[in-house]
């Protein structure tokens, strides 16, 4: 049998409170990552208030979180392992959570707070931030955080790495490096962490009244 260590078992992204099986008007994928403050400010935009106005009656308006670690800041790969270590032990609506309490305390994992401090204590500090959440144990959520070690492998990472090494191949593939970016209906338009209702309301609108009106849900 063909080894699966190089496939993904399941797809990649955080589909946000949106019911399964459901069609939508619109897809939008929001590549993030957790260290920058734009990636924060959309990803609560689209949460707190595109969300709501789109799918407070009828559920129009797919939104799914990619995860895009930046090489920049050291400490965002281990910030993205946590979300895939907490993903896996607990499911959707817990990452979910976990990942809008990981945005609200982005400014507890600058590179400011984690430059003098060690990749274990980062991933200590992630793990009872994560533990914080109902249901959610830290020391479940360290254990795949730590590197595994063998007298075989010693550089083969932490048991989330896995996951994240499949998020950074289908960023790569698909050309996006820059946080956060937006493909709309699989396609990257130009959007801003800037934009409050008004403007997306004025980008999304077109074309959600063209699906509305007979066009082909994706």
């Amino acid at each position: 049998m063909t080894s699966l260590v190089n496939r993904p078992c399941a797809a990649l992204g955080h589909v946000w409170d949106y019911p399964p099986g459901t069609d939508a008007f619109a897809t939008i994928e929001c590549f993030v990552d957790y260290c920058c403050p734009f990636s924060a400010k959309i990803f609560h935009t689209l949460i707190t208030e595109i969300l709501p106005h789109y799918n407070a009656q009828t559920p129009q308006l797919k939104v799914i979180f990619q995860q895009v670690p930046q090489p920049w800041h050291p400490q965002s790969a281990t910030m993205h392992e946590s979300v895939c270590a907490v993903r896996h032990l607990y499911g959707l609506a817990t990452t979910n959570a976990y990942q809008t309490l990981l945005m609200a305390s982005r400014n507890e994992f600058t590179d400011f707070m984690c430059c003098n401090e060690t990749r274990t204590q980062t991933s200590v500090r992630l793990a009872e931030l994560a533990g914080t959440l109902d249901g959610v144990d830290a020391k479940d959520v360290l254990l795949r955080l730590t590197p595994v070690f063998s007298e075989t492998s010693k550089n083969g990472g932490s048991p989330s790495i896995r996951v994240l090494k499949f998020y950074v191949r289908q960023h790569r593939q698909l050309g996006i490096h820059v946080t956060p970016t937006c493909r709309i209906n699989n396609l990257v338009c130009e959007t801003s962490s800037g934009w409050g209702l008004a403007q997306w309301q004025e980008f999304l609108d077109p074309m959600l009244a063209l699906a509305g009106s007979g066009y082909k849900r994706n």
